[in-house]
């Protein structure tokens, strides 16, 4: 019923509102809430909005921590790798090793 529901005010917004665009937070309602609900059996409540402010101020951090570096994609580059192997930290082993030199 849920997803019925979802689905009709998802059609609704649309309709009324043909040039609004459709907010993060209703990205979310439409296509994660209802899988969401499915898999862990709790309501998507516990997972309120200290989460993802947590994550933006994480990232700003980061944004600067690399302020110097000039190349803007390559400043994002690093700033996403850094978020992601700290959030999944066993990823760090699928990291190549570091290229070793001869000392000879």
């Amino acid at each position: 019923q849920l997803h019925m529901d979802i689905e009709g005010f998802m059609k609704a917004y649309r309709q009324h509102f043909p040039q609004a665009s459709i907010t993060p937070k209703m990205h979310i309602l439409e296509c994660h809430v209802v899988m969401w609900l499915r898999r862990w059996k709790v309501g998507s409540g516990l997972m309120g909005e200290q989460g993802a402010e947590s994550l933006h101020a994480h990232i700003h951090t980061l944004e600067d921590r690399y302020r110097g570096v000039v190349n803007p994609l390559q400043r994002l580059l690093y700033v996403v790798k850094e978020q992601v192997l700290e959030a999944s930290p066993r990823l760090n082993k699928l990291q190549p090793l570091p290229k070793r030199y001869k000392t000879e």
